[in-house]
């Protein structure tokens, strides 16, 4: 990826902060910045050299590929989970740069981060880590993200949970069946938030296959059912821009006064409405009484296709309360 130009490859920063203030990001803590850079692995199956680091000041060096028992031994940063504050990257050739601020030693003592909420930032920057807004930080990157115990065999912390903040973009294949519908975890909503309005914002739902050339998305409730409300719920067409809802410049799909459903169409080749390349904006009223058991507040994203549809979509979503954050997918 990328070709042989440097600056066609981004290098990844991550960045994890101590939360003091669920609402507030300025009052947030910076520990660690971990900044890992881009490598050209098209000699990938030759038996030695296969990586030239394209970033940072080692640019231009060439790594081999070490194994033992046919594990690999360095390269880590691509073969294996990390810790993303505390990972040197040692045995990577050059391609990891970690610095750790004062108060990282206050909130990881022992090797483990102390009870809390923390944030892990991940940004997408230039070659040579330096910049957020040159062209080469254009792309699309996936990773997985765990919380662990700080044992040698790093189980798993049955009593963490792991969500994006507030935004999220997402790769998920799925296979809609027979009953041609397909349904995933979209975010989580406590008892709390009764009486409020969500809002959902979802980007580029319409780019997706059918084997019926129609896509209905639904927002499933905690009980299973398409989201409803006696208040009404609108759904806009941003166009290209979240910015345009301020600006009043978006196309009414549904209206409240006249539409009770969290649903919407997302392509149909026989009427040509497509939400490919559109930003879709739904504003759900959260009733009074809403009260689901702690655990069971989870709401769903449906995709509703043709029969047998198998495919994938990605999706970039939002979702928010009077400006508040919300735990999308874990």
């Amino acid at each position: 990826m990328g070709g042989a130009t440097a600056a066609n490859y981004p290098a990844m920063r991550y960045s994890l902060y101590w939360v003091n203030n669920l609402f507030i990001r300025s009052t947030d803590v910076l520990l660690s910045q971990l900044t890992v850079y881009p490598i050209d692995a098209g000699n990938w199956s030759q038996p030695s050299n296969q990586y030239l680091v394209m970033g940072g000041s080692n640019r231009g060096r060439r790594v081999t590929q070490q194994y033992s028992a046919g594990l690999p031994t360095n390269m880590l940063i691509y073969h294996n989970w990390i810790d993303p504050a505390t990972y040197d990257g040692s045995q990577d050739g050059g391609l990891v740069s970690l610095q750790q601020t004062g108060a990282f030693s206050t909130y990881n003592q022992g090797g483990s981060l102390v009870p809390g909420t923390y944030r892990l930032r991940v940004d997408t920057m230039d070659n040579n880590g330096r910049s957020f807004t040159n062209a080469s930080t254009i792309g699309k990157k996936g990773y997985a993200v765990r919380a662990v115990n700080g044992d040698a065999g790093r189980t798993t912390c049955t009593n963490c949970q792991t969500a994006a903040w507030y935004d999220m973009c997402f790769f998920t294949p799925f296979d809609a069946g027979l009953g041609g519908s397909f349904s995933m975890n979209l975010f989580q909503l406590p008892r709390d938030y009764a009486g409020l309005t969500v809002t959902i914002d979802l980007w580029d739902p319409g780019d997706v296959f059918s084997t019926s050339g129609f896509v209905a998305l639904n927002v499933l409730g905690p009980a299973g059912a398409v989201a409803s409300s006696p208040l009404g719920i609108n759904i806009y067409d941003l166009h290209e821009k979240r910015s345009n809802l301020a600006r009043r410049n978006y196309q009414v799909w549904a209206s409240a006064a006249n539409n009770l459903l969290a649903s919407f169409t997302a392509l149909d080749t026989r009427t040509a409405v497509s939400a490919d390349s559109q930003w879709i904006h739904l504003e759900i009223p959260i009733p009074s009484s809403y009260n689901p058991l702690p655990g069971q507040d989870w709401w769903k994203l449906q995709y509703v296709t043709g029969p047998g549809t198998v495919t994938y979509d990605t999706v970039t979503v939002a979702v928010g309360l009077k400006g508040g954050p919300v735990h999308l997918v874990p």
